[in-house]
């Protein structure tokens, strides 16, 4: 058993007390764990010790998530990894099953929670989620280990010959919580040829790289049966990848499909700008990209988060000044799905950002920073958009973006967003004048590559057929 008391410090007893009820006092919340059996036995102890039953009922309790991992044959499974997200909290909270199998966290904030746990022999993901919804709740979240007797096997080629010493990576395209992706590694042999065994079932994505050279493919993982592939090198971009205009501007984009860099002789435009999140969870880290449209746009493929299938574009057009984002959401699910969306992130000013004109100036539409000999315009919406959204800027190049959105089953919705730059050849009136154009739709190649299905998809826009 886990125990932990946690006192308000208005209560701590005073230093004349008898040590064993500091003691009791600097553990948590016992009463948050303790069993109806074992209660009256800690009652007494608590007398024993100074310390009245009713003295410690004025504990705050914190609630606390516990649970067994088991593995395919209904065995504790010991020594494992969990990963317990909180909705409430920034980042997971890590602990290791114990001989049993079992594992227990306190403290948790309440909010949506979301447990993870790895299997130690295949890397394989498994997770569930609950809600806390009050203090001393406790939520039991047993989980079994994924099925991983699957088997991947391939040659991989380049110039049409067998390819030697290639990275292979083997990533589910469920996305799990902060953990991000599950993911097997290994490499080609002297015959282009490889091999995975005990793969994880169901939906993966197939990576192959070799001196920035890189392929994708996705491929379905089934029980006790071998998937055989053949994959050419190049087929794909690899991230992280630069766009570059003809006016001299340019991007890098990094393996989440954020901006970092960018083209500047001061220092750079973006220290991670546009970083996209889907209820709270990040895209993850991947080292290859689609292109698209010549080379000018790349374009993650779908992965699967919360329920959302989600992809994202990022094309640059040939004149160069601004790159523009696209990121679809498809529900996959049977009923409605409410998703917020948020894009966040700093720019390259840091706290020499200065907000020279924002969001409430130009009617939501649009804002203009500067600082450190860089401006920047981000256009993250049009005239009556469908959809609004909220859009914070602050002085320390923080930068914020987000939407609520409802789902169809079945349904895809898009946002576009529009992120540019000024060229040595564009004063201030000229980047406000661009922005005000992208919001009003009015510049050459920004629908460029678009589908009819896309422009029907964007809620932050009204892009007419």
């Amino acid at each position: 058993m886990i125990v932990k008391l946690h006192v308000n410090s208005s209560l701590k007893p005073k230093k004349s007390s008898l040590q064993c009820s500091f003691l009791f006092l600097r553990l948590s919340r016992f009463f948050s764990t303790i069993s109806k059996y074992a209660f009256p036995h800690f009652a007494l102890m608590l007398v024993i010790a100074g310390i009245s039953p009713a003295y410690a009922d004025r504990i705050e309790a914190r609630p606390s998530i516990l649970g067994v991992l088991h593995d395919q044959k209904q065995h504790p499974l010991p020594g494992a990894d969990i990963f317990i997200k909180s909705s409430g909290a920034q980042a997971s909270v890590v602990a290791k099953t114990d001989q049993d199998g079992r594992y227990q966290i306190f403290d948790l904030p309440l909010g949506n929670i979301t447990v993870v746990a790895r299997d130690p022999a295949t890397q394989a993901l498994s997770m569930v989620q609950a809600q806390l919804q009050r203090p001393e709740q406790q939520v039991k979240m047993d989980l079994q280990v994924a099925r991983a007797d699957g088997r991947v096997e391939g040659i991989v080629t380049h110039g049409g010959k067998p390819a030697v010493d290639v990275h292979i990576t083997l990533l589910s395209k469920q996305v799990f919580a902060d953990i991000g992706v599950a993911q097997r590694t290994t490499r080609t042999d002297a015959t282009g040829h490889f091999k995975i065994e005990r793969a994880m079932l169901g939906s993966m994505r197939l990576i192959v790289e070799s001196e920035g050279v890189v392929s994708q493919q996705d491929v379905e993982v089934h029980s006790s049966n071998t998937q055989h592939v053949q994959i050419a090198l190049g087929n794909s971009a690899y991230l992280p990848n630069v766009l570059s205009g003809e006016d001299g501007s340019s991007v890098e984009i990094d393996s989440t499909m954020a901006l970092v860099n960018g083209s500047s002789l001061s220092q750079p435009l973006y220290q991670k700008a546009y970083g996209l999140q889907i209820n709270g969870w990040s895209l993850p880290s991947v080292p290859a990209a689609s292109k698209l449209n010549g080379g000018r746009e790349l374009r993650l493929e779908p992965v699967t988060i919360d329920g959302i299938d989600v992809s994202r574009q990022v094309h640059m057009p040939s004149g160069g000044i601004y790159v523009r984002y696209l990121d679809v959401l498809r529900n996959t699910g049977q009923s409605e799905a409410s998703v917020q969306v948020d894009i966040n992130g700093v720019l390259g000013s840091g706290e020499w950002t200065r907000v020279l004109l924002n969001p409430e100036q130009s009617a939501q539409r649009f804002a203009i920073t500067g600082g450190a000999g860089i401006r920047l315009a981000h256009v993250f919406s049009g005239n009556n958009p469908p959809v609004p959204g909220s859009f914070q800027f602050d002085n320390n190049g923080n930068t914020s973006y987000n939407w609520k959105l409802s789902i169809p089953p079945g349904g895809r919705v898009a946002l576009m967003h529009f992120a540019l730059q000024r060229s040595a050849k564009m004063d201030s009136e000229m980047l406000q004048a661009s922005a005000q154009a992208l919001a009003e739709l009015r510049l050459p190649e920004m629908l460029q590559g678009l589908t009819a299905q896309d422009k029907a998809a964007i809620r932050n826009f009204v892009i007419l057929p």
